[in-house]
């Protein structure tokens, strides 16, 4: 169960984990700037340790990159009753601030301290961009979905055993029925959330269809979990966010920041869509 949620001209956004039609040799989606790494201690839970990512991901295996780190304290807080939460609706789990909450063995995993870690870390280490060793966007988000998956093993996280491209990740959310297609992204903001997963697409076709499940494959070319978000103090609205993924050959892996405003006025043709993370436990209702 995990939940892992962008814009356009004719913005459209969508609300899913992730998946792609064709095999691109980047995922760029202009030019982010990168934040300064100190972001790599901002977040450490307590006795947690990162080791190196191997250079070669095995084909027909799962690749984890980092140790299992001795997970935060769980809190012991009574589990919300299902009947509360339509777990079915990623719009409705956002709105009620579940995105990120995975039901384990009857205890509540956060699962945005560890996608936060696991972002430091990585942003840290000034990773290659490579898609022969998995490390391009699609890649950068299995391995973070490996990692999450060992402090809740019961859960459906996706792996490099069920999915490799962005196009894997869009159907696999789409199967799992979270993802959500958004029109008019100015009027839907408030999903822009940390530990949200964003899908891409830009230019020509892009920009121009509106997505659907059955184009949507062929339209997402690039994917992204959300870091954080700042918001206009007095309406609410999103004013920038950071990103953190596979970005280009030429920038790597790591955490930038964005602009909504840039992109959803000088990059009109960029589509974006959300997913939620806690897809592990929806797939095991």
């Amino acid at each position: 169960m995990k939940t892992s949620v962008f814009c356009i001209s004719k913005l459209q956004w969508i609300i899913i984990p992730l998946s792609l039609f064709f095999v691109f040799t980047s995922c760029d989606i202009k030019t982010p700037k990168a934040i300064s790494s100190s972001t790599s201690q901002k977040n450490p839970p307590p006795s947690t340790k990162v080791t190196e990512v191997p250079k070669g991901t095995p084909k027909s295996e799962s690749a984890p990159t980092i140790e299992t780190p001795k997970p935060p304290m769980t809190e012991e807080k009574s589990v919300p009753k299902k009947n509360k939460i339509d777990w079915s609706n990623p719009v409705a789990v956002l709105a009620g601030n579940y995105g990120n909450l995975l039901i384990c063995d009857k205890k509540e995993v956060k699962l945005l301290e560890h996608i936060l870690y696991y972002a430091d870390s990585i942003h840290a280490k000034k990773i290659p961009y490579s898609q022969a060793t998995a490390n391009d966007c699609s890649g950068t988000f299995i391995r973070m979905n490996e990692y999450l998956n060992k402090f809740c093993p019961e859960s459906s996280f996706p792996s490099f055993k069920v999915v490799r491209s962005t196009r894997d990740l869009v159907k696999y959310y789409h199967d799992a029925k979270q993802l959500v297609f958004i029109k008019t992204p100015i009027n839907s903001d408030s999903l822009i959330q940390p530990g949200a997963v964003m899908f891409y697409t830009h230019g020509g076709r892009g920009g121009k269809l509106e997505i659907t499940p059955q184009n949507m494959q062929s339209l997402v070319n690039h994917v992204g979990v959300v870091y954080s978000v700042e918001r206009d103090p007095t309406t609410g609205v999103v004013k920038n966010y950071l990103l953190f993924h596979g970005q280009n050959p030429k920038r790597g892996i790591g955490i930038t920041k964005y602009h909504l405003e840039s992109l959803m006025v000088r990059v009109p043709s960029l589509i974006l869509m959300v997913m939620v993370l806690n897809s592990g436990w929806q797939l095991r209702q």
